[in-house]
C-alpha cells in the first residue's frame, strides 16, 4: 500500500458551524489487498480533566508500656475529575467489496456531511479540548505479519478545524502595508442645519403650584382640569399658613 489518506475539499482549511463538508478517502495500491470494508467516522467531542487536591488528617497509635501516644499527620492526595460531551458522531460505509479484495491502482471514495449549526469551535487548552476529526479505516482479514502480530485494521485520521466566522480571504501579512484610502471611506459631508430663531421656540402654559396648605394639610380648593383655563386668566396668589402677632 503506497498511501492511504483522507482529503477535504476546502480552500480555507477552516469550516464554520452549519457548513457542508466534502471530501474523499484515497487509497493507492501497488498490489491487491484483502479488504472486508472501508468505513469513515466523523467525530466531534469535548473533553476536560483536572485534579482537585485534598488533605486529611490521620492518627497513628504507638504502644509504649501502659501509655499509648497518638501522633497525627496530614495526608495529601488529589481527586481526578473528567467529563466528555459528544457533538458529532457520523458513520459512513464507503465500500464493501463483494470478493473482499481491492485491486491495484488508485481508489477514491467520496463522502459529504453537514456540521451541526450550533457546534462550538475547535479549542485546545491545558485542562481540556474540543476536537473534530475524520477517521477512515480499512477492515482487512485477520493476518499475521513477520513479527507474529495480527494486523487487521489500517486507519488514517484527519483533524477538522471549526471556526466561529467564515474565512473569506487571507488578510495582509505583518510586513505588508495597506493604503489608508483602501481601509477607510472618506466621510460624507452633511448639509448644515439651520439655526432656530429665538422666537420660534415652543412655549407651554404651566399652571400655578398648589399652596402650602393644599400640599401638606390637604385643605383648601385644588384646581381641576375643567376650570384650569378659566382660573389661569386670574392673577394667582399663593396661600401659606402664617402666625399673626397680636
Amino acid at each position: 500500500m503506497e498511501s492511504f489518506l483522507v482529503q477535504l475539499e476546502s480552500t480555507t482549511e477552516v469550516f464554520i458551524p452549519g457548513q457542508t463538508v466534502n471530501g474523499k478517502v484515497l487509497i493507492d495500491l501497488k498490489e491487491q489487498i484483502s479488504a472486508r470494508s472501508i468505513t469513515l467516522c466523523v467525530v466531534g467531542k469535548a473533553r476536560t480533566s483536572w485534579d482537585k487536591p485534598r488533605s486529611r488528617a490521620e492518627l497513628n497509635s504507638i504502644t509504649q508500656g501502659n501509655y499509648i501516644p497518638r501522633r497525627s499527620h496530614t495526608l495529601t492526595d488529589s481527586i481526578p475529575y473528567t467529563a466528555e460531551v459528544i457533538y458529532l458522531g457520523l458513520h459512513f460505509n464507503l465500500c464493501q467489496p463483494e470478493d473482499k479484495v481491492l485491486s491495484p491502482g488508485v481508489h477514491a471514495f467520496p463522502f459529504t456531511f453537514t456540521l451541526p449549526a450550533h457546534c462550538p469551535p475547535s479549542f485546545e487548552g491545558t485542562i481540556g479540548y474540543i476536537r473534530y476529526y475524520c477517521d477512515a479505516r480499512i477492515d482487512r482479514s485477520w493476518k499475521f505479519d513477520k513479527n507474529g502480530i495480527i494486523r487487521n485494521i489500517v486507519s488514517d485520521s484527519l483533524p477538522v478545524l471549526i471556526g466561529t466566522i467564515p474565512v473569506q480571504s487571507k488578510g495582509p501579512f505583518k510586513d505588508e502595508k495597506v493604503p489608508f484610502q483602501d481601509c477607510l471611506e472618506p466621510p460624507t459631508p452633511s448639509a448644515p442645519q439651520p439655526d432656530t430663531p429665538p422666537g420660534s421656540m415652543p412655549t407651554f402654559a404651566i399652571g400655578p403650584p398648589p399652596s402650602y396648605a393644599e400640599s401638606v394639610f390637604d385643605c383648601g380648593t385644588l384646581k381641576n382640569e375643567e376650570n384650569a383655563e378659566e382660573k389661569s386668566e386670574n392673577e394667582y396668589t399663593p396661600r401659606y399658613i402664617f402666625l399673626s402677632k397680636l
